[in-house]
């Protein structure tokens, strides 16, 4: 097998104590094998159910259909902390037809810090409209049991 690269250890520092073996989505060319002996041998350790960053979400959208609609701006709340992750659309966005792309991308990218998430109405109504958003624009969403979601509806 080949050595670990700097960036494949900095991959796996960085998203192995959240997602454990499910980070082998950032790894692909490593097996799960290979994944949890180099996890041990850096000392990076797992965090169990329930540790791990938290997060509160909402979006606003321009209708209730993903097809159709466009997601204007989203936030999320970090858990115990005075911090805040967002982004809006522009409106040279708008006029040049890349729409929502650039927003949905940074959502998804930012959802990979959070080990849960926490959204009112979201199970039915927002992480459905990022999915449809994310094909549609064939960006590829975050895969089941990443990313635990709470809906407090």
């Amino acid at each position: 097998m080949s050595e670990w690269s700097k960036n494949e250890d900095k991959l796996l520092t960085k998203h192995y104590p959240i997602l454990g073996t499910k980070c082998a989505k950032f790894l692909p060319n490593r097996t799960i094998d290979a994944i949890e002996h180099r996890a041990r041998r850096l000392g990076i350790k797992y965090m169990p159910i329930g540790e791990g960053p938290v997060g509160y979400l909402d979006i606003e959208t321009s209708g209730l259909q993903a097809d159709f609609g466009l997601i204007y701006t989203w936030c999320i709340k970090v858990a115990d902390k005075d911090e805040i992750y967002s982004a809006s659309i522009t409106s040279e966005e708008m006029r040049n037809g890349t729409l929502d792309k650039r927003i949905v991308k940074e959502l998804i990218e930012t959802l990979y810090n959070f080990r849960r998430i926490y959204t009112y109405y979201g199970s039915i109504f927002d992480v459905p409209f990022i999915r449809s958003r994310a094909l549609y624009h064939k960006l590829e969403f975050i895969p089941y049991g990443l990313v635990e979601h709470k809906d407090v509806y």
